[in-house]
Parts: structure tokens; C-alpha cells; sequence
């Protein structure tokens, strides 16, 4: 085939691939998380959430889990109770039950362990950010710095997931990043956190305490640690663009050969932190 025959070929595939199957654009969705439970209950529970703009729904399924640090330097994962309320989601795990520690009661906090919350989306999403409402525990610092994960699941999005299975949470390829910890000067207005992740996408989401903490706050000539405690209260995500038919990806590897299929097949390198 000619140098001009191969341009004209492109063009033409280019131009049918936009006019029979351009992905519809994404849309950002708020799922608003607030509502009213007890404290304290039985571990393991889960609750549905869901938001619509334009004409567009997302649904997740949210639960709360503990995760405690190994002596090989991983993590285990153990269901906790995810309480409601004004502020938000919070976790209170068996042991913050057992210790009677009130203090930590409808909170996300990472001390004797790490608690986060689980988010299975009905379709991938973004998380451009995240309103986190935050406080302080045992006379710590208020904070509410944040690790996020971040994976993929064929698993329906309305069945809990269950992150104690070592196997499962390996399959799910979760990477965690850290969220800085961001604060409003106006204290009526909620901490609506950006999470400046690169516009990366799952159908899994976790968000928890962070997994780095090594604050600490100084009473008199000792210190001690300062642990991130706060509540989930709003999501705010982007959906993903529509999947072009399968005709429509036939005429573009037509057209574009092996190169459509990379870049079809692309994705978020996967680096496991938890296992």
C-alpha cells in the first residue's frame, strides 16, 4: 500500500470511529455519605450509597475493615463496624469496642490499627476528592492526612468483599497512596479534600487512616503520638468515558493495527503495599 493510501486509510478509520462510537464524556457525581446509626454494632455490616447528575448513577456498596501491621511487614485486614452519622462515615473496630475507648467511637483513626473504609463502584471511577471532616484523639492533633487505595474487582459491586481473605485482597491489586491532610480556614465549611491521584480509576476504592503516621504532640518536656482521626462525608468522582462497541474497536485495530490494541489494554501499573 502507497504512503497516501495508508493516510487516507487512517483518516477514514479515525473519522468513522468518531462519528459511530465516541465514548461519552465523563461526569462528575457527589455521593453524599451521611445519615444516622449507633456507634457501636456488629461488625462486618455494609451499606449502599448513591448519586446521580445528568442522568448519570453511581452506586457503591461501602463496609469498614481494620487493617493490624505484621511482623513480616505486611498488613491483615478484619471487619469492623461502619457507624453514620452528621459528620459521616466512621469505623469502630472489635477493639475500640473491648477497650471501651469512647474517644474513638464513629471515628477513622490509625491508632492500634489502621481503619478504612471500602468502596465497590458499580463502574470505574475517579475520586477527585473527598469532604473529610476532621478531629483529634486522646488530646492529639486535629488531622485528618488520609491513605488511599486503589484497585480493580469482577466481583458484583453490591456483594461485600471480603479483605480478610488474603487471596481475594491479592486479586483486587490495590495501590495505596498517601492524601495530605488539608484543612478550611472557615470552620463552617467542610474539608472537601482534593485527592490528586493523576486521574487514576478503579472499581475498588479504599480510604483510611494513614498507613505513615509518625505525628506527635508535645505536652510539657514529653512527646507522644498524634494520630489522624476524622469521618467520610461526601465523595465527589468522575465517571469513565463509555467503552466503544466491539464493531467500532474492529474498525479502529483496522485501522490502527496493534497500536489500538495497546492502547486499549493500557492501565495503572500495579504495585501491591498490603498483603
Amino acid at each position: 500500500m502507497s504512503k497516501l493510501k495508508l493516510m487516507a486509510a487512517l483518516a477514514a478509520a479515525t473519522a468513522a470511529l468518531g462519528m459511530a462510537a465516541a465514548p461519552a464524556a465523563a461526569e462528575q457525581v457527589n455521593i453524599n455519605t451521611t445519615g444516622f446509626s449507633p456507634t457501636i454494632g456488629t461488625a462486618g455490616n455494609s451499606v449502599a450509597f448513591s448519586g446521580t447528575s445528568n442522568g448519570i448513577t453511581v452506586n457503591a456498596l461501602a463496609s469498614a475493615w481494620t487493617a493490624t501491621p505484621t511482623d513480616t511487614g505486611g498488613y491483615t485486614f478484619a471487619p469492623s463496624y461502619m457507624s453514620r452519622g452528621a459528620l459521616g462515615l466512621g469505623v469502630t473496630s472489635p477493639d475500640d469496642s473491648i477497650t471501651n475507648d469512647g474517644s474513638r467511637f464513629h471515628l477513622i483513626d490509625n491508632k492500634d490499627g489502621f481503619d478504612f473504609v471500602l468502596f465497590q463502584f458499580d463502574q470505574n471511577v475517579t475520586i477527585t476528592s473527598a469532604i473529610l471532616n476532621q478531629s483529634s484523639l486522646l488530646n492529639g492533633n486535629i488531622d485528618n492526612e488520609s491513605s488511599v487505595g486503589i484497585g480493580l474487582s469482577k466481583l458484583p459491586w453490591n456483594t461485600r468483599l471480603d479483605l480478610s481473605n488474603a487471596s481475594l485482597f491479592d486479586s483486587l491489586s490495590i495501590d495505596f497512596f498517601d492524601v495530605a491532610r488539608f484543612f478550611t480556614s472557615d470552620p463552617t465549611v467542610r474539608p472537601d479534600v482534593p485527592f490528586n491521584l493523576g486521574g487514576q480509576s478503579g472499581n475498588i476504592w479504599m480510604i483510611g487512616a494513614n498507613l505513615h503516621n509518625d505525628d506527635t504532640v508535645t505536652f510539657g518536656n514529653g512527646t507522644s503520638p498524634s494520630y489522624d482521626a476524622f469521618n467520610i462525608q461526601r465523595l465527589t468522582v468522575n465517571t469513565a468515558g463509555a467503552v466503544p462497541e466491539p464493531a467500532s474497536w474492529a474498525m479502529m485495530l483496522t485501522g490502527f493495527g496493534l497500536i489500538g490494541w495497546g492502547m486499549r489494554h493500557k492501565g495503572v501499573a500495579r504495585r501491591p503495599a498490603i498483603g
